[in-house]
């Protein structure tokens, strides 16, 4: 009878070690996925961003004048006024992220999407994107059922366009 019992023990031990290592490989690869997401997503959206009038031409100084009138009186713009330089327009990266992620990520998960940071020049983005999966299934394995079995998978990335001279 006791042999038995440590059978049973250790087949219901290696049923839960599978279901776990099965969760784990789930949530790793989801989160792996998201990060390349956000990271092609990003570079994409970056590059159609950028201003080709301001590449081209260089920024003219009222154009400069006027981005740094609009941030309270801070001189946030770094680029020299009419000389060549790669700029992204803040609206036009916001606009390309997001219908891009869009399209690209699963429609079954919530996703959230964080921006904190857009300098125009030199290009460079600060943001994160979360997404939350459903795993009640082992909430309520563990705990009883008693919470909501959400898991949030959070990517940060600072991006910086470089560009060859």
């Amino acid at each position: 009878m006791s042999s038995s019992m440590w059978g049973y023990l250790f087949l219901v031990l290696g049923i839960m070690s599978a279901a776990l290592l099965i969760l784990f490989g789930n949530i790793n690869t989801k989160r792996e996925q998201n990060y390349y997401l956000l990271k092609e997503v990003t570079q994409n959206a970056m590059l159609d961003s950028v201003d080709q009038d301001a590449y081209n031409n260089g920024i003219s100084e009222d154009v400069k004048t006027n981005i740094n009138n609009y941030a309270n009186g801070e001189e946030i713009f770094a680029c020299k006024a009419n000389v060549p330089v790669v700029r992204i327009v803040t609206e036009k990266f916001v606009e390309n992220f997001t219908r891009r992620y869009a399209e690209l990520a699963n429609e079954k998960y919530d996703y959230k999407i964080e921006i904190f940071d857009i300098q125009e020049c030199p290009p460079k983005v600060s943001l994160r994107v979360s997404s939350t999966e459903d795993y009640s299934w082992v909430e309520s394995l563990f705990r009883g059922g008693n919470t909501n079995g959400e898991i949030t998978i959070v990517n940060d990335l600072s991006a910086i366009l470089e560009t060859k001279d």
